[in-house]
């Protein structure tokens, strides 16, 4: 019997630890979703100032041959 006691107080020695690294996990996990949201708000950001400074007719500017064509 006292070694079966034993081997039930391992195993909740375990499952305590297993339920640690479960939290740990999670919180990790939560951490990373708001880094990559973060990321993704940047992203957008960036995104829409370079739709302002309207690329396609700055390369037209920059390079010859592909503005309007001159009479």
């Amino acid at each position: 019997m006292s070694e079966m006691t034993g081997y039930v107080g391992a195993m909740s020695q375990d499952v305590r630890e297993m339920q640690n690294t479960m939290r740990t996990m999670n919180d990790s996990i939560l951490r990373m979703e708001k880094s990559i949201y973060s990321l993704g708000q940047a992203f957008n950001q960036g995104s829409k100032q370079f739709q302002q400074m309207n690329p396609a007719g700055m390369m037209q500017q920059v390079l010859p041959g592909s503005g309007q064509r001159t009479r």
